[in-house]
């Protein structure tokens, strides 16, 4: 019976073996004559028998076999017996590492604590039980926060400092911030005093930069004049608003910020809002029912004690119309026309503007200078004009200063941008397109080709460099006659008018003939 149960298969043999490597820290070894060692617990022992238990069977073997056997210790009890021959911290220490060594970590812990219970100062068992040592002390980490902030709190105190919130002030200055005061470049102001000397101002319930509340705030009171909903955006100079979708005032806003940056370089401006008086100019746009924008329109002539007698009445019967005072403003309406032509209304309008800011002052600029300046605005934006102010489609005739024949032409070639073949083709068939002609015409007077024209002089004007462009300006606005006036209508004060400018932009005794003569030559070749 003995030798039948003490054959052991080579497989199992093998699968002990391996047993040995896994339970190697708590087991007893058994090695055979032949070589094996089979690890596990002895269970039974006798003259003529070995019997062991493994992770995987209990096995039998003849005590012949066996060649020796190693009897090992659980790892509690060696513990125990460690524990109860250890003397002092270091030795308590060293049976903490022995410990963590074999994972045993609830006795690693009572190590550890035996070890600071008989020196407080033992360092690498302070750190392995998570201490931090503070002048001297050691503790939790925080316990020294704790620590730390009491000692903090007692400088304080000590300094005459009292604790306002998360913070130590001195007693007066708890007095002004328990009253919800707050310091500003050395005064003590209220919350929206102190907002507003940081340039900030409340609107819906938010403080928002002073130019976008202001700005929000008038577009809420002409959605109210309106009696329609607005949608609003805010973009950098600008504010715009009006019963429309939102990708619509996106569109028209990346228009706007592309020609702010197209006049800033022409005229060297500075950029900012300066030019605008410190405030977002603020663009409406209308589309479907014209009935909110006419609603709209006594609430602009409300804004303002500069416009002519019956402004209002004329305004409620066009597309749009722009106000530079007291702020720039602008409100177009769609109207019968697509999208794109409200779009590009707005483009021309912020010509408008932006020119008649340069240097304001009240007086107002020559209509040719404003209406080419606004078209060119709008054609370096989108490449088209969509806008001509109060132009006819025809070169009329009938004046000394036009040719007797009347220039035909489609008009829908200069709103597609083909401006400049238009007015070559006008020079080439020898039409009186000459600049005092157009210099000396209201509004009302221009033709789409004086308009075209004024283009061209004004591309040519840009030719010569911003610190030449805005030297013209400012000459030109400088000779300005007082409003509503636009056009100085005697000759000779005229002519002095635009001498001086152009002799500011291009050298001295560079008077209007020569210049008539020079944006000629220019168009010829660009």
């Amino acid at each position: 019976m003995h030798s039948t149960r003490s054959l052991l298969p080579r497989r199992l043999a093998t699968v002990a073996f391996s047993v040995l490597v896994v339970c190697s820290a708590v087991a007893d070894v058994l090695t055979l004559r032949d070589g094996r060692k089979l690890e596990g617990r002895i269970t039974h022992e006798s003259a003529s028998l070995v019997r062991i238990r493994t992770s995987l069977a209990e096995l039998e073997f003849p005590r012949s076999q066996v060649a020796s056997i190693e009897r090992t210790k659980p790892k509690g009890e060696e513990f125990r017996e460690r524990w109860d021959a250890a003397r002092g911290a270091e030795e308590f220490y060293e049976l903490g590492k022995w410990c963590e060594g074999r994972r045993m970590r609830k006795e690693t812990r009572k190590c550890m604590r035996k070890t600071i219970e008989l020196d407080p100062r033992h360092a690498a068992a302070q750190r392995w039980l998570g201490r931090v040592e503070h002048e001297g002390e050691w503790m939790t980490p925080e316990e020294r926060e704790r620590r730390i902030a009491a000692e903090r709190d007692a400088r304080m105190r000590a300094r005459g400092l009292v604790r306002f919130e998360d913070r130590w002030v001195t007693p007066q200055e708890k007095l002004h911030l328990d009253r919800g005061e707050v310091l500003v470049d050395g005064l003590w102001l209220s919350l929206a005093e102190a907002q507003r000397a940081r340039g900030l101002e409340e609107f819906g319930g938010e403080w928002l930069p002073r130019a976008e509340a202001v700005a929000r705030a008038g577009a809420e009171r002409v959605a109210a004049a309106a009696g329609i909903p607005f949608v609003s955006l805010v973009e950098e100079q600008v504010l715009l608003a009006g019963p429309v979708p939102r990708p619509m005032l996106e569109h028209t806003a990346r228009g706007l910020v592309l020609g702010r940056a197209w006049f800033d370089g022409a005229l060297d401006a500075e950029p900012g809002l300066g030019i605008l008086g410190g405030r977002l100019a603020e663009f409406y746009l209308f589309t479907d029912s014209s009935e909110p924008f006419v609603a709209s329109v006594g609430h602009f002539a409300g804004l303002t004690d500069r416009l002519p007698e019956g402004w209002a009445a004329s305004a409620v019967r066009v597309h749009g119309f722009w106000l530079p005072h007291p702020f720039p403003m602008s409100s177009a309406r769609r109207w019968h026309r697509d999208e794109g032509s409200l779009i590009g209304h707005c483009y021309h309008h912020w010509g408008h503007l932006l020119l008649n800011r340069l240097a304001y002052d009240g007086r107002l600029l020559p209509p040719w200078y404003d209406e080419g300046f606004a078209s060119l605005m709008e054609f370096r934006i989108h490449g088209r004009n969509a806008v001509f102010c109060r132009s006819s489609l025809l070169v009329s005739s009938g004046t000394a200063a036009e040719s007797s024949t009347a220039f035909h032409f489609d008009p829908k070639e200069i709103r597609e941008g083909r401006w400049r073949e238009i007015v070559r083709e006008a020079l080439e068939q020898g039409h009186a397109l000459g600049f005092d002609r157009i210099a000396a015409k209201q509004f009302s007077q221009l033709s789409l080709v004086d308009v075209a024209v004024a283009m061209a002089i004004i591309e040519w004007l840009e030719s010569l460099g911003p610190e030449a462009f805005a030297a013209f300006h400012a000459a030109l606005h400088a000779r300005a006659p007082d409003a509503p006036r636009r056009v100085i209508e005697r000759a000779s004060e005229r002519h002095a008018r635009y001498d001086a400018a152009f002799e500011a932009a291009a050298g001295e005794g560079f008077d209007h003939r020569r210049a008539d003569r020079e944006w000629r030559s220019w168009l010829g070749t660009h």
